[in-house]
């Protein structure tokens, strides 16, 4: 997988998630249902421990922008970002560039409680 930043589309799985939930939008407006074939479409990267932490990022993030976030993309989202799971690709960086992705995700999560606690 090919990363070249610290945010939450800057990686290819994400990039690609992001691709595809707007492909699938285009076809439906519902969200629910361009997750479901989002999910489908990447389901050899969810089931892989690494790529799952960027699928789901990335629809919690795309889900946030359209106002449908759904609570178990929310959860799983969550869970990834305080088990602190997506952080230990970043351990053997310079601490300044784990820095600012523990701030994008630090983020991520405030907006994702805030939503949450909205429902």
């Amino acid at each position: 997988m090919g990363t070249w930043g610290v945010g939450i589309f800057d990686n290819d799985v994400a990039a690609d998630v992001r691709a595809a939930f707007e492909e699938a939008l285009s076809s439906t407006p519902n969200i629910t249902t361009a997750t479901k074939r989002v999910l489908n479409q990447f389901i050899n990267e969810v089931e892989d421990e690494d790529d799952r932490v960027h699928v789901y990022l990335a629809l919690a993030f795309l889900q946030l922008e359209l106002g449908g976030l759904q609570p178990d993309v929310r959860d799983e989202a969550l869970q990834i970002i305080r088990s602190g799971q997506d952080l230990t690709r970043w351990e053997e960086s310079e601490a300044s560039i784990l820095d600012e992705r523990k701030r994008i995700l630090q983020g991520l999560e405030r907006k994702l409680t805030s939503q949450g606690e909205n429902d």
